[in-house]
């Protein structure tokens, strides 16, 4: 699969291998594919991120993404992404469920309702821009995420190690 990178070190079209390669040279750690996530927006939207923990630029353990649909094609693509970017960010730090109120069950309004109250973002951005703006998708991404870890106490040679 080809990819489009804007990143300070890796720029420009190349395949997933040669990034992983890229990457792992960067880092100096071996750097495996294990998850793949492709989100795409029209012409008149964005796809914005933020990286949580960033040992260097564009290298971060945790990622927020999102992309922002507008209905005006006239729309200021950095307003846009100055407020996805912040709608990232608190994707990062809120670990969110839902993309919008209709898809909360009545028993989880209230743990995601500071989730929600983030959306005045938009209204404020609907007006600074003169296009109304949603939520196309969202996604949260942390290293290391559903890796099972086996704990030294769970596994089968503790117990005639320790004795």
């Amino acid at each position: 699969m080809k990819i489009n990178l804007k990143h300070p070190k890796l720029w420009g079209e190349t395949t997933v291998q040669s990034a992983i390669t890229e990457v792992a040279a960067m880092v100096g750690e071996n750097v495996k594919f294990r998850r793949g996530f492709t989100l795409s927006t029209s012409s008149h939207g964005a796809v914005c991120s933020y990286l949580h923990t960033c040992p260097q630029p564009g290298l971060g353990r945790i990622a927020g993404l999102v992309t922002l649909e507008a209905d005006d094609s006239n729309v200021s693509l950095d307003a846009l992404q100055r407020v996805g970017s912040s709608i990232a960010m608190h994707i990062v730090a809120a670990k969110p469920l839902f993309l919008s109120k209709d898809l909360v069950p009545s028993e989880a309004i209230e743990s995601e309702r500071e989730i929600l109250k983030t959306l005045s973002l938009l209204k404020e951005l609907s007006k600074e821009v003169g296009s109304s703006v949603r939520i196309g998708n969202f996604l949260r991404v942390e290293v290391g995420e559903g890796i099972q870890r086996v704990e030294a106490s769970d596994a089968p040679d503790a117990v005639a190690q320790s004795a």
